[in-house]
């Protein structure tokens, strides 16, 4: 979720198996099974807040999650920051357990002391505080984006969904984060996965918390 966030994940756990665990033959890679959700009642900005709505976008993601449960998958990951507002529901409808973007990173902050972070994320990830919150209640300052920037943010995460993006975008990125440096941010959080994807990309990958890379390892420590 979307699909070029799926594609992106898989390949880069892929990579993890092949540099960190010495991986090189199929039989040293661990079985994956790819489910590329066409979630409805939601966009590159997320899902309103009526309640009918998001129970519809519930009622499809336990559907998923059953699907991949009943195919075998023992540990899952969803790839998606955002709809990790529902993550107790979902992890009610499945016994599988399901990495938790949100808390493994800011369980990493915390490790690494950060009294003050960035986040770049999705207007409702941002909106509902799924990051601020956490962060917040655990002593830690959190910066976000202003109305402005949010909206280059947006355009962005739809770029890389619709395979159009351009210098623009990551020179708007870059802008952001160094505006985020600028007012102290000792680490910057993409909390989006479409943002994860652009990583690579963009300045100062060196002082990132990408929230899809740190679920990849933590599947992957489990799977061990």
């Amino acid at each position: 979720m979307g699909p070029v966030a799926s594609a992106d994940t898989y390949t880069e756990l892929i990579k993890i198996c092949q540099k960190k665990y010495k991986a090189v033959e199929d039989s040293d890679f661990p079985a994956v099974i790819l489910y590329s959700l066409p979630l409805q009642d939601f966009s590159h900005t997320g899902f309103s807040e009526n309640s009918i709505q998001q129970k519809k976008i519930v009622n499809q993601l336990v559907n998923a999650l059953k699907k991949l449960e009943n195919a075998g998958a023992e540990i899952i990951i969803i790839d998606c920051n955002t709809v990790h507002y529902f993550f107790d529901d979902l992890q009610k409808s499945v016994n599988a357990p399901i990495v938790n973007l949100i808390d493994i990173t800011v369980d990493k902050v915390k490790k690494n002391h950060y009294n003050k972070v960035a986040v770049l994320c999705s207007e409702a990830s941002k909106n509902f505080g799924l990051y601020t919150k956490p962060l917040l209640a655990a002593g830690i300052e959190v910066l976000n984006t202003s109305k402005n920037d949010q909206e280059l943010v947006n355009e962005a995460i739809l770029a890389v969904m619709s395979g159009g993006v351009a210098t623009s975008h990551i020179a708007n990125l870059n802008s952001i984060i160094d505006r985020f440096i600028s007012d102290g941010a000792k680490s910057i959080i993409l909390g989006c996965t479409e943002i994860s994807n652009l990583a690579k990309k963009l300045n100062r990958g060196d002082i990132f918390l990408d929230s899809e890379m740190l679920a990849i390892e933590k599947a992957l420590t489990w799977a061990r």
